[in-house]
């Protein structure tokens, strides 16, 4: 065949077909036959898995027999509140999206439907584990009304009519073995002695929100480093270093797991815009779920930092590849800066090893042998300098006055599904590190450098109102929105009572949700007109009259408006520093409450230009150029919808989220005080 053969030829009149060649039907044959077996393995592995699942769930564990291979293991249960042995669900939460980047990278590259579906389930599965962590529970109905009883090795049984005890087996058992044994009673009959089993209905919540310590643990040898190897059978080496894999979850850290696993989610949803390089995108996107989720739940130290660090990675690139014009400077600053306070971390956490008499990396063992080395008042140097090493790596993330120059840069440049991680956890990493670390570690140091820690919380309020007031860019108003927001959360963790750490975690789980939202609102603006300028819109109500009233709706909370979640953090955290009393000037005036008024500077300032910025968009008179967009489409009300309805939800109802921590964080400023040597708070 000559070039002249391979000219187009009509098709239809007025159209024309370039012919095929047999190369081109062995791709698309290939590429068919590629997408087929990628359904396949990706149906039959994911059934698998969420069978497995089910099996773990369940009261027998989950068996594993593969008789040619040898493999006859039983691998316990998804969640045993009894021990820490058999635990899986945690590990399951933080490695299953791995399984998620396996088959991204097997799909074709156009296979976007295969892309994003495998993403998005791989993200809803934590979501529903940690669901199933928080509202899972069984009803322990007795049998025909009739008692049960336990006899002493441990089955279950109940009388019959003839007065006799009878085991009870089978779908009867299972509906009620779980229940709580609240209500028992020792009897003691001819046949022997039993327990009595109060007969009602009972609900479990498989996250205890009354218990102050780590629920769903998991604990297991990691690393050990020897100085010798054992030189006959029996010997015992000698341990320099031992790292655990061990995670764990309280008050402090489960709600954050929970904004995790719905911001992925919803943010995954909004990253179906995505089309460049849609592989890569998901699976850098399914990595950093990896470290998030493990961030919040590691309880080692190498292996919290192993988490910490890993989330850098998947962020630059996002970043990077997928971001704004000026993406590769903020990719990089976003990266140096919190490259430089992590080696601050690293060098604190090798320095409070051998200080505590290098025992363990485990970190609530050293909150506990903390005291004991760095208690005297020759160490209180030595806590400064750790307290500041910790400090200054959490503060980038916060991120804290004048640690903040990265973020502006990397919000605007972002991708907005990843904008949406970066406000709405990335941040939340830092206040987590102060209560995880810093302030139970450091006690003393915390008490002492309080009201430093308040003042940089009032110039983050005011500071990073000021400056969204002055923005054009709608984007980077949010940006800064955030840095003033994290300042009340501050505010209220450097008050040192029980109203000032509930403001912080209310406060931190909050701005989550409502910059949430508000970035996702941002993108859904910018896809349809491709710019950000405030003073290029205007009386877009009528036309995208949906989206006016979800934005409304989360500009309200974002100011504080009482009746949205936005109110109560910001409001405690001002009644927290009114009743902090611990701290006096020389003149006798409270110091605390001379930050309050200030900071509630900030929140009118917040009024302002969240009310300007209403103003700007949808008010006035129709700016003719935008007469032509859309409103906003099932998908994106998908993303929003439901951080809008928490809004709400807990605007109103505010107590069920407190309950989730309210326990751990009372514990914990408790703690504080008493290892700081100063009285408990009475607020």
């Amino acid at each position: 065949m000559n070039d002249h053969d391979k000219s187009p030829i009509p098709a239809d009149e007025g159209v024309y077909e370039i012919p095929r060649t047999a190369g081109d039907l062995k791709r698309e044959l290939k590429h068919g036959t590629i997408t087929s077996i990628a359904w396949v393995l990706w149906i039959i592995v994911t059934f698998l898995v969420l069978y497995g699942i089910f099996e773990l769930a369940t009261k027998s564990g989950l068996l594993v027999k593969i008789p040619f291979l040898g493999i006859d293991k039983h691998l316990g249960y998804l969640i045993n509140p009894e021990s820490t042995e058999y635990s899986r669900i945690l590990s399951l939460i933080i490695f299953l999206p791995i399984l998620g980047i396996v088959f991204n990278m097997i799909a074709p590259q156009d296979g976007r439907f295969f892309i994003r579906t495998n993403s998005l389930v791989y993200a809803l599965i934590p979501f529903g584990l940690v669901l199933y962590m928080l509202f899972g529970y069984t009803l322990a109905q007795t049998p025909g009304g009739r008692d049960i009883y336990v006899d002493q090795l441990g089955n279950h049984l109940t009388i019959d009519s003839d007065g006799l005890m009878d085991p009870i087996v089978g779908e009867e058992e299972a509906e009620w073995t779980y229940a709580l044994l609240n209500d028992v009673q020792v009897i003691e009959t001819d046949e022997g002695e039993y327990e009595s089993i109060k007969a009602r209905p009972v609900k479990i919540y498989f996250y205890d929100r009354s218990f102050n310590g780590m629920q769903f643990e998991e604990l297991r040898p990691w690393v050990s480093v020897t100085d010798r190897p054992a030189t006959q059978i029996g010997e015992a080496e000698y341990t320099i270093a031992k790292f655990n894999y061990h995670l764990g979850v309280d008050g402090i850290s489960f709600p954050l797991m929970i904004l995790t696993a719905l911001l992925s989610v919803l943010s995954i949803i909004a990253s179906f815009s995505i089309t460049m390089r849609l592989k890569e995108y998901m699976s850098w996107f399914l990595l950093m779920m990896v470290g998030m989720f493990g961030t919040f739940t590691a309880l080692d130290y190498l292996l919290f930092y192993v988490f910490w660090e890993l989330i850098l990675v998947p962020m630059y690139f996002l970043i990077a590849i997928w971001g704004g014009p000026r993406k590769e400077y903020a990719a990089l600053k976003f990266f140096l800066f919190t490259l430089f306070g992590s080696l601050f971390l690293l060098i604190g956490i090798i320095v409070l090893y051998f200080v505590t008499g290098q025992q363990t990396f485990d970190i609530i063992q050293l909150q506990q042998l903390a005291p004991q080395y760095l208690g005297k008042a020759s160490a209180y140097g030595t806590q400064v300098l750790l307290f500041g090493c910790f400090f200054l790596s959490f503060a980038i993330k916060v991120p804290i006055f004048p640690f903040h120059t990265w973020l502006p840069d990397a919000h605007v440049e972002a991708p907005t599904a990843v904008s949406v991680i970066l406000a709405g956890v990335l941040l939340k990493m830092g206040t987590y590190g102060f209560f995880r670390m810093s302030f139970p570690t450091f006690p003393e140091a915390t008490y002492n450098l309080a009201p430093a820690l308040g003042v940089l919380a009032v110039i983050n309020i005011v500071y990073g109102s000021m400056v969204a007031m002055a923005q054009t860019d709608l984007k980077k108003l949010v940006a800064y929105s955030s840095i003033g927001h994290m300042g009340f959360a501050l505010l209220g963790m450097a008050a040192l009572n029980k109203y000032g750490f509930t403001a912080a975690q209310l406060q931190i789980v909050n701005h989550g949700i409502i910059s949430g939202s508000l970035f996702l609102l941002v993108g859904v603006l910018y896809d349809r007109a491709h710019t950000r300028d405030l003073n290029a819109f205007g009386g877009l109500l009528p036309q995208m009259r949906m989206y006016g009233i979800i934005m409304v709706i989360a500009s309200m909370a974002n100011l504080g408006l009482p009746g949205l979640a936005g109110f109560w953090g910001e409001f405690i955290s001002l009644l927290a520093a009114i009743n902090q009393t611990d701290f006096v000037t020389a003149n006798g005036l409270n110091f605390f409450r001379i930050l309050a008024p200030i900071a509630l500077i900030g929140i009118i300032i917040t009024a302002g230009y969240m009310l300007i910025m209403i103003r700007k968009i949808f008010m006035g008179p129709v700016n003719e150029k935008w007469n032509w967009l859309p409103d906003i489409d099932s998908r994106e009300l998908i993303a929003v919808l439901p951080l809008i309805a928490l809004m709400i939800y807990i605007g109103v109802f505010p107590n069920p989220l407190i309950s989730l921590f309210e326990t751990s964080i009372l514990e914990l400023v408790n703690q504080i005080r008493f290892d700081a040597g100063v009285l408990p708070s009475s607020f």
